[in-house]
């Protein structure tokens, strides 16, 4: 799933409210959710809730999250995949 925005209060959200209702649906039937997001989503606000961060399993980027929506997503038990740690990795 892809989003809009992410805060550490309110959580996922969208700017489209057709997409936010589709990822919701999809949440509600999933065991697990997966969000693809670039760094410039962390701490942005958009207009449609989605879902709370505790809802998020694995969360991909491009930059790792750091600060207060870092501590928020560890908190919430969110395993975070960055494609800048992992070239470090290599």
């Amino acid at each position: 799933m892809t989003i809009g925005g992410l805060d550490l209060r309110t959580g996922v959200m969208d700017f489209c409210i057709e997409e936010a209702q589709v990822a919701r649906a999809m949440i509600e039937q999933a065991e697990s959710v997966t969000v693809l997001v670039d760094s410039s989503k962390f701490g942005r606000i958009a207009s449609f809730e989605v879902c709370s961060l505790d809802r998020i399993t694995n969360l991909v980027c491009d930059k790792p999250p750091t600060g207060k929506i870092k501590a928020a997503l560890i908190e919430a038990g969110v395993n975070i995949f960055s494609v800048e740690q992992q070239a470090h990795l290599s």
